[in-house]
């Protein structure tokens, strides 16, 4: 199975932990997707707030959702933004969750703010992954890998 297809088809994920090692190099990114759960209404006291949300559906975390690990057996910086201040890329591909891209203002930071190691270990790519809540930035030597795990 193509696991980044896969990942890439989630309407919706949430960040759930991240790690770093056991090398200092290796960064482990674990993500559920979630789905939207029955119509709930609420009950506020206000008729007209409680008829436009009568048909609100949660986004919700069930037994039938995939749990996604992505590692990173490289990376030379990884940032993580609250997704209400992130800004996109030009051009970028916003059918996807896991975006990637030669050229970016993360790559430019990177390049800025480190010393150039593409010198010995080649370019970097930047990737982002596009969560509900968070957006991840990771400057990467290698594309990562990405399975299914347990919860």
């Amino acid at each position: 199975m193509n696991f980044e297809k896969r990942l890439n088809e989630c309407k919706y994920i949430y960040l759930v932990n991240y790690t770093e090692g056991p090398e200092s190099k290796m960064l482990r990114i674990a993500v559920d997707e979630a789905r939207l759960g029955e119509p709930k209404g609420i009950d506020s006291g206000n008729k007209d707030l409680d008829r436009i949300f009568a048909g609100g559906r949660p986004i919700e975390v069930s037994a039938e959702c995939a749990r996604f690990e992505i590692t990173f057996p490289h990376y030379l910086a990884f940032s993580i933004v609250d997704e209400t201040y992130s800004q996109g890329e030009e051009g970028e591909d916003y059918s996807k969750r896991l975006r990637r891209h030669e050229a970016s203002a993360f790559l430019d930071y990177i390049k800025v703010a480190t010393w150039d190691g593409s010198q010995i270990y080649g370019s970097f790519e930047h990737y982002a992954l596009v969560c509900e809540n968070h957006v991840i930035n990771v400057a990467a030597i290698v594309p990562p890998t990405i399975k299914i795990i347990e919860r």
